[in-house]
């Protein structure tokens, strides 16, 4: 029996798997297997998985996934469930593709193994890295290991863990599989499977630094990190790809440079693919199909109009300074692509009972903010509007209590640790 099986699990990281390889190959304990999982990764990728295949400890195995059905399962569980059935090792350890072991990880926990026998978990420190868009390092932080963790959810990245094939087997007993596969657990899919773990044995730790891992700006963690399950329309997003995407109606449209430009929008939010790839796409836009929630204005004539809904809101100049809008951000258009919407209600400045606000813009009262939809005040959490989203709160328009009083709110934009 191999003494330790490695789970590496890649999905289009070029750059930085090659490393992660490298550094298994650079052991001093030989004895071990290591299971490539790649999730359909880019041809780049897939030429640095290719050019290891030549040492026999080494497996590989690509997914062929579907963009548009990587939403539906949290993908990293997939495949290392798919892996475990085929390891042969005593011992089960995991990488990824933007993580190093150091030269002696296997070799440390396999002697702590050893003089345990008890042990069915180890974990060791590590090193994270987080790194910029150049690849340098910004800062580096060192997740310790002193305690013997009864609780381990949240506490270990599993990058620095290595249990039993035994304890394994007994999570499949009782759940009929190893890792948790929904896709609410993208986040922090380690976090569920080391419940499972702990429910038979706690995690003893290994003060030494033994894997060293990068966040990049890529990363899931970051990509994901304070994005409401909803992203509020009238944001353009981009995955791991160039190609930029703007939320109109909950569909995808796709936007070129040139119209990005054109249309004013400055803010562009990165999210992880699987996100990107859950949302239906809709038509490209164009000069002919243009999007909602923009300020348009006829070369004939100084009439401004929001677009609303497929209908062009007259914008009175009252309006205009009651709701912030910025002429700078009035895209000029030709009499016929302006035809291209009926014409809606006009947009007032007078806020009452009747008033149909402006959707996407941004309120504030008590302190607290919301934005608009479907004429809904949806509670927009701070740090989603300012670190994800990149949102001007400082424009949010002041609401009286009274004002706030005559609309309903709709569901919350906020964030939080999918598992706790």
């Amino acid at each position: 029996m191999t003494k330790v099986s490695i789970i590496l699990t890649s999905y289009n990281k070029p750059l930085y798997v090659a490393e992660s390889i490298e550094s298994v190959l650079q052991q001093t304990e030989e004895d071990w297997e290591l299971f490539i999982m790649d999730d359909n990764s880019n041809e780049d990728t897939s030429q640095v998985l290719h050019s290891y295949l030549r040492d026999p400890r080494i497996f590989y195995m690509n997914s062929g996934i579907d963009d548009n059905k990587r939403f539906q399962t949290t993908r990293y569980a997939v495949l290392i469930n798919q892996a475990i059935p085929r390891t042969t090792g005593k011992y089960i350890s995991y990488l990824t593709d933007d993580t190093v072991y150091m030269p002696n990880r296997l070799q440390v926990m396999l002697d702590f193994f050893n003089k345990n026998p008890t042990v069915e978990i180890v974990y060791s420190s590590q090193k994270m890295q987080h790194l910029n868009k150049n690849h340098k390092v910004n800062f580096e932080i060192e997740l310790t290991a002193t305690e013997v963790l009864t609780r381990a959810a949240n506490m270990v990245d599993h990058c620095s863990v290595m249990h039993t094939r035994n304890i394994a087997e007994k999570v499949f007993s009782r759940y009929g599989t190893h890792w948790d596969v929904d896709p609410k657990y993208w986040f922090n899919a380690d976090a569920v499977f080391w419940t499972r773990l702990n429910e038979f044995a706690p995690f003893y730790p290994i003060q030494k630094v033994l894997d060293i891992t990068k966040k990049t700006p890529q990363s899931y963690q970051n990509l994901s990190a304070l994005l409401p399950k909803v992203i509020p329309d009238g944001t353009v997003v981009k995955g791991l790809k160039e190609e930029l995407y703007l939320i109109d109606e909950q569909k995808l449209r796709l936007i070129s440079n040139e119209l990005f430009e054109r249309l004013k929008f400055n803010t562009i939010v990165e999210i992880p693919d699987p996100v990107l790839f859950s949302y239906d796409k809709g038509i490209p836009i164009c000069e002919e199909k243009l999007p909602n929630q923009i300020l348009v204005q006829s070369r004939t004539n100084h009439s401004i109009y929001y677009i609303q809904k497929g209908q062009k809101r007259l914008v009175n100049d009252a309006a205009f300074k009651k709701y912030r809008f910025n002429k700078q951000k009035t895209v000029i258009l030709n009499e016929n692509h302006l035809n291209q919407w009926p014409d809606g209600p006009e947009l007032s400045e007078h806020i009452t009972m009747d008033t149909m606000l402006p959707d996407g813009i941004l309120f504030s009262f008590n302190g607290k903010f919301y934005i608009c939809f479907d004429n809904l005040l949806c509670f927009l959490q701070t740090d989603i509007a300012l670190g994800k989203l990149q949102l001007p709160l400082k424009h949010a328009i002041p609401m009286s209590e009274e004002e706030f009083s005559l609309f309903k709110q709709g569901s919350s934009f906020t964030w939080e640790l999918p598992f706790k």
